[in-house]
């Protein structure tokens, strides 16, 4: 195909897919997913698109979990594999078109900080493995570098099966975006992982040890300087405490 210019491939195997990126010699860009518009391109690019090279697989492997990067997100929602609080903070995302159009590695490209299904997938210690010849690189490495462009695609994604996941948010209506939203997790040592969300930035987040005493106030830190059109820090501090004390008593922490 070459339509206004553009040159488009849809490689059948990885050798195929090899083979385009060794002819075009790095002067490429992927598409993996519900993204391909015309318009959004200049003449001259080499498109590769890579749905047809089975990367969209979730594979359960007892205690590690694999996503492949063009796995949509309403193939995760539908996942009994998922947990339910998990499952709620990605309904958040979109509506049912969003979700069945939008694969993972697209979805990782534009979340911000609002984002509840990013706020969980940052508590869970995610590896995301990054092609061509990056290799698996941590999600918060993934999120803060420079990776995330076309020339580059997310594989698959995976990470160790934790006991239990929480989420709980404040917003202004049940479905929309969080103002302030915490994530926790439990691992299967004992360690209780806690991500926050609700602005733009990526905020920090909070590691307790097993049989530690957990500080609830110790989550206001992550909100300082966090004022902007949606609410205040002060507010956000408040909230957020609040929501990592329901959080711990669904992860039924003593």
């Amino acid at each position: 195909m070459d339509e206004h210019g553009i040159k488009y491939y849809r490689p059948q195997t990885r050798e195929e897919l090899e083979a385009l990126m060794e002819s075009h010699e790095g002067y490429y860009l992927f598409l993996t997913g519900g993204d391909y518009n015309v318009k959004g391109y200049q003449e001259g690019d080499v498109l590769i698109d890579l749905q047809n090279l089975q990367m969209d697989q979730l594979v359960d492997n007892g205690d590690l979990l694999e996503i492949g990067g063009l796995s949509s997100l309403d193939t995760l929602f539908k996942d009994e594999i998922l947990w339910a609080d998990f499952r709620e903070a990605l309904s958040i995302e979109g509506g049912w078109n969003v979700r069945n159009g939008l694969s993972v590695d697209n979805f990782l490209r534009i979340a911000t900080g609002r984002s509840p299904l990013l706020t969980c997938l940052r508590a869970l210690d995610i590896n995301l493995l990054v092609q061509p010849d990056i290799g698996l690189l941590a999600l918060d490495e993934y999120l803060n570098e420079e990776y995330n462009w076309r020339e580059f695609f997310i594989e698959k994604i995976s990470f160790n099966k934790p006991q239990a996941v929480a989420y709980e948010q404040v917003a202004r209506s049940p479905k929309d975006l969080p103002i302030v939203c915490v994530a926790a997790v439990r691992d299967m040592d004992g360690t209780i992982v806690v991500t926050v969300g609700g602005h733009e930035a990526l905020l920090g987040g909070l590691v307790f040890e097993p049989e530690s005493d957990i500080e609830t106030s110790s989550i206001r830190d992550l909100f300082e300087e966090t004022d902007d059109e949606w609410a205040s820090a002060a507010y956000r501090q408040g909230a957020a405490e609040a929501l990592l004390k329901r959080c711990l008593a669904k992860l039924e922490w003593n």
